[in-house]
């Protein structure tokens, strides 16, 4: 059985570099709050910052971390089917722009984490990258 538990009851080597990873990205995205929080204008979301959230998710376990997905996916057990690659680049950029037009953050939070889990946009870790940017 795959994957990481909160209790590190495995000792896998795939699982052990995604809860380090989980732990490095934890780490980052609190210093990204805090620079956000003591240095307005307020925080704006940005295409490198994802990438370095995804990033910071999947080193070591992707071969391009970070780096917007150039092939079509599949999600495995799920009737969605990511837009074509083609069109990340395009749709992240849209994502990005209508962030502009949220005034509550719970509701840029919650746009932000259903978008990017619709692009799709990485190779993998964009569950963990959604939710770290919301």
């Amino acid at each position: 059985m795959g994957g990481w538990d909160w209790d590190g009851g495995t000792d896998d080597p795939t699982s052990v570099r995604e809860a380090e990873n989980a732990l490095r990205q934890m780490r980052w995205l609190v210093e990204v709050i805090r620079h956000a929080v003591t240095n307005p204008p307020a925080f704006r979301l940005t295409l490198e910052t994802l990438g370095e959230l995804n990033r910071l998710a999947v080193d070591g376990l992707v071969a391009k971390p970070g780096r917007l997905r150039d092939r079509d996916l599949e999600i495995q057990g799920s009737r969605h089917e990511p837009p074509p690659w083609q069109e990340v680049p395009t749709l992240v950029a849209e994502m990005l722009a209508d962030l502009g037009t949220k005034s509550l953050a719970i509701d840029a939070a919650a746009y932000v984490l259903w978008r990017i889990n619709w692009i799709h946009p990485f190779e993998d870790g964009n569950g963990r990258t959604a939710r770290a940017a919301a």
